[in-house]
Formats: C-alpha cells, sequence, structure tokens
C-alpha cells in the first residue's frame, strides 16, 4: 500500500462497501453517468469520463441492476484520474443529520449488500 493510499485510508469516516454489480449513478443536472465505485454511510466513489464540479451540491440518481432506485444529495470533495475512466470522483452525502436522509443511506447500502452476497 502506497504512503498515499494508507493516508486516504485512515482519513475515511466509514467503512466502504466495495462494489460489485454494475451501479449506475446519474448527476441530474449535468446529465452525467457513471459506474458507482463504492459506497459508504459517509459517501461514494463515481468513475465518470467527465470531470464534476467540486464541492458544488449535485442531485444523484443511483439505480441498481435489481430495477430499486433512489434519488440523494451529495457534495463532489475530491477527484483523480481513474484505472478505467477519467476521473474517480469522491462524493460526500449532504443532510445526513436528516432521518429521511439516513433511512435513504440504509436502504441503498441494504440493497448494495444484497447485490454483493450474490
Amino acid at each position: 500500500m502506497s504512503s498515499t493510499e494508507h493516508i486516504r485510508r485512515t482519513r475515511r469516516r466509514h467503512q466502504r462497501i466495495e462494489i460489485v454489480a454494475l451501479i449506475e449513478a446519474r448527476l441530474l443536472e449535468l446529465e452525467v453517468s457513471g459506474q458507482v465505485r463504492d459506497v459508504s454511510e459517509g459517501g461514494f466513489g463515481l468513475g465518470t469520463d467527465e470531470p464534476i464540479s467540486l464541492d458544488v451540491p449535485h442531485l444523484v440518481l443511483f439505480t441498481l441492476p435489481d430495477g430499486w432506485s433512489t434519488v440523494l444529495l451529495a457534495f463532489a470533495r475530491h477527484d483523480g484520474p481513474g484505472d478505467d475512466c477519467a476521473h474517480v470522483t469522491g462524493f460526500e452525502f449532504a443532510d445526513t443529520d436528516d432521518p429521511e436522509t439516513q433511512r435513504t443511506i440504509t436502504e441503498l447500502l441494504d440493497h448494495v449488500t444484497v447485490l454483493a452476497a450474490l
């Protein structure tokens, strides 16, 4: 593990769930889609071919292979190059103190966990 990777891992507040199924996330205002790389209670990583504006709120539509979908508000916090895409952007969910937002994030994590078990 590189020192940069170690620093990133130790700064994370929530354990990430690595994605094994194709989960699409669409930034609704930008009409930009990408593949979700990982997800946690605090946010997610998204691979895209387009750069995403940082520190700006984005409405994100998540669509899972089983047809389930939901929308959450998230801020793009950091961006870097991807192995198989131009950009991997780290997002932080917004309004995480709101009970409805917490419920939606929990539902998303539950669905992702079920997909990972298949």
